[in-house]
């Protein structure tokens, strides 16, 4: 009954913004920017950017050893906490792109972010998607099923010829770890597991342990050539999630960020392999 899926899709939710919330649980959050079917003055110009923040469970006792004064405590308290957050986050990326037949991708599979861009990830937007869950918003999955979220965005170029445009599609991906017999795993995987699922290379006993969780989809909308897709109505607890992830990459609309260079790494070796033809893959191994 739709009672019974809504209890379900809220019990979900509320199970999910638990996990997200707490330091005992591990997760990964996998983000993709696409931009597909670009030609500008008929160059291909295309892009897909897929970002992983794995989130391990914290390994801090919170106790402390030696009895100080109190002042004293709480800043070494706080000094711990801090390192322990960077202990306990991974922020990955893989980049893909085609200038004109030639593309382009990372070296040896993902590479790693700052830390600190790890811990801004994790700060601003873990708060929105835990907002989107606890609002009144419909999840189209519940039953067993992910929770299933998209919004559309306009998107007013007239052909593929445009070079001022949308990004074609923005995805972020929670996935969750259980045990074999589907119960929930505190445990989860190790780091250097999780290296390895960034590049799609993860053990298969750790994909029976990895579940997704939730979708929140934006794509766009081609008001003038709609192709039979269906514009989504507005959601702002959706939008929320996208604002804050732009907010976080600064990646802008796909103009400027190809203006910009492209994704821009501190390690530039690590986008030297590159090789030609009109070939580009477009969704990466999930």
């Amino acid at each position: 009954s739709s009672s019974s899926s809504s209890s379900s899709s809220s019990s979900s939710s509320s199970k999910l913004v638990n996990i997200l919330s707490g330091d005992q649980s591990q997760y990964c959050i996998e983000i993709y920017h696409r931009a597909l079917d670009r030609f500008p003055g008929g160059n291909a110009d295309m892009h897909v950017i897929k970002q992983i923040l794995t989130v391990f469970p914290s390994t801090s006792s919170g106790e402390e050893e030696e009895e100080e004064e109190e002042k004293r405590k709480k800043k070494r308290r706080k000094k711990n906490k801090k390192q322990q957050q960077q202990k306990d986050l991974l922020l990955q990326c893989v980049s893909y792109s085609n200038w004109d037949g030639e593309s382009r991708k990372t070296m040896g599979g993902a590479f790693v972010l700052p830390q600190e861009k790890a811990l801004e990830m994790k700060a601003k937007l873990l708060p929105a998607i835990a907002a989107l869950l606890k609002s009144s918003s419909t999840s189209r999955g519940g039953g067993g099923k992910p929770m299933d979220f998209e919004i559309t965005v306009d998107d007013d170029q007239f052909d593929s010829d445009e070079y001022d445009t949308q990004w074609s599609s923005i995805e972020i991906l929670i996935y969750t770890y259980h045990n074999n017999d589907g119960h929930d795993s505190n445990g989860g995987i190790s780091k250097e597991e999780g290296e390895k699922a960034a590049t799609g290379a993860e053990s298969n006993s750790v994909k029976q342990q990895r579940q997704l969780s939730a979708r929140i989809h934006r794509r766009a909308y081609l008001t003038q050539n709609p192709g039979g897709t269906t514009r989504q109505p507005k959601n702002l607890a959706v939008e929320a999630v996208f604002g804050a992830l732009e907010d976080v990459c600064k990646f802008g609309r796909v103009e400027e960020f190809s203006e910009k260079g492209g994704l821009k790494v501190a390690d530039s070796e690590t986008t030297s392999l590159a090789w030609h033809g009109y070939h580009m893959p477009i969704y990466l191994a999930h």
